[in-house]
């Protein structure tokens, strides 16, 4: 069965682009609120494990408007990242006091989908799988992924309806073995043990 994560292997790869020569981002983490004076920033990471994050860089960071539209973008460099109180935070260059850190309160990280480690065959990505027609065994269309989260005792497919959905309900539909049937990426088609009426 496919296990998400978001990448524990610290190899670097040369970015890819995708099929239009763009290349490609994925959020990796957010930024919090200052700490301290001396510029240090709340790190929300979303790799595995959460250090990780400090082996991808650049990083883009992304203003995002309301709505998911990509907003003003600026790639920077990251100093340090280091454990503290039951969290992490983060040095950037450049940004040296309290002041200039709160300017980026909430603000996604990016890299660039490259520099992500290829998985072994049977695991995905949570940003592979956003997009992704979501299909019962009967063959009914229950939506399509909008997107994953982590409640602590397993990941959870979050499912909106979509034109070809059998009707208007969100579904969250726990990603585990005994509900995730399969996930073909060509097709981009999440098969699952989920009837209508759940």
């Amino acid at each position: 069965m496919p296990r998400l994560r978001l990448h524990r292997s610290s190899k670097l790869m040369v970015p890819l682009p995708d099929l239009t020569g763009e290349v490609r981002f994925v959020v990796v983490g957010r930024l919090g609120g200052a700490y301290g004076i001396k510029g240090w920033i709340r790190l929300t990471s979303y790799t595995d494990p959460p250090e990780q994050i400090m082996k991808y860089q650049p990083w883009q960071l992304v203003r995002n408007k309301p709505g998911r539209s990509k907003g003003a973008s600026s790639q920077i460099v990251v100093e340090a990242v280091q454990h503290q109180n039951n969290g992490l935070i983060a040095k950037l260059k450049g940004i040296d006091d309290r002041n200039e850190a709160e300017q980026w309160t909430g603000v996604d990280i990016e890299i660039e989908v490259g520099l992500l480690p290829v998985l072994d065959d049977e695991e995905v990505y949570w940003h592979q799988l956003e997009a992704m027609k979501v299909v019962n065994k009967s063959g009914e269309c229950l939506g399509e992924v909008d997107h994953m989260m982590d409640t602590g005792a397993h990941d959870v497919l979050v499912v909106r309806p979509s034109e070809q959905s059998i009707d208007g309900r969100d579904r969250m539909i726990p990603y585990v073995k005994e509900k995730i049937l399969g996930v073909d990426l060509v097709s981009r088609i999440v098969q699952v043990d989920w009837a209508v009426d759940y």
